[in-house]
């Protein structure tokens, strides 16, 4: 965001360079080419006009520096506070994960483990093995490219096994419903890991 907002005002802050550098640069030769006419626009001698030109001079670069300083501050807290927005983001974007893919699934399998036990795909009913496809396929823009792609081979793999009923189909559905479970099991857990670290990093702050 910092580098959007550098690049959205690129134009005003490279206007803002040139009239620095006119200042420092263009201002001392100026007065230094009228220090060697008299015209109605030089006024006192050459003693004076170093003086105060030493005195501009000193303003000008005490300014540039703690202009600088200043300058370094606020471009340090307009990112601070861009890295807490885009922190707070994604810590809403993986709770949004959670909610919806993660936890109502290993939800979902925890219920069919405790009216069946230790279960393959095939023991369950039909609604049952919809119900948990629907869930995964309606939610699987949450999931990550390797649980997606799981998602992808059971669905296919169920509607092969509807079609032939083949003792592979079975065999490879089951297989996928269980490396699906493992893997959301233990995304869910490094989701959970991460969030907990988060909360105790704001509690610090």
């Amino acid at each position: 965001m910092l580098n959007e907002f550098l690049k959205e005002n690129k134009k005003i802050l490279n206007i803002c360079i040139l009239i620095i550098i006119f200042i420092v640069v263009l201002v001392p030769i100026i007065i230094n080419l009228l220090m060697m006419f008299s015209t109605p626009l030089t006024v006192g001698d050459e003693s004076i006009w170093i003086s105060s030109l030493s005195t501009y001079l000193g303003a000008l670069i005490g300014g540039i520096i703690s202009g600088t300083i200043t300058l370094i501050g606020v471009i340090y807290t307009i990112k601070s506070t861009f890295q807490s927005l885009d922190k707070d983001k994604e810590i809403e974007y993986q709770k949004m994960r959670l909610s919806s893919l993660y936890q109502p699934c290993h939800a979902l399998t925890t219920k069919f483990a405790f009216h069946k036990g230790a279960h393959d795909f095939t023991d369950l009913a039909e609604e049952q093995k919809l119900e948990y496809l629907y869930l995964l396929q309606e939610n699987q823009i949450y999931a990550t490219p390797s649980l997606r792609t799981l998602i992808l081979e059971l669905g296919w793999s169920y509607k092969s096994w509807l079609t032939t009923r083949g003792e592979i189909d079975i065999a490879d559905m089951n297989e996928k419903y269980k490396k699906t479970d493992d893997l959301i099991f233990e995304e869910m857990n490094a989701i959970l890991k991460e969030l907990t670290k988060e909360e105790k990093f704001y509690n610090l702050e």
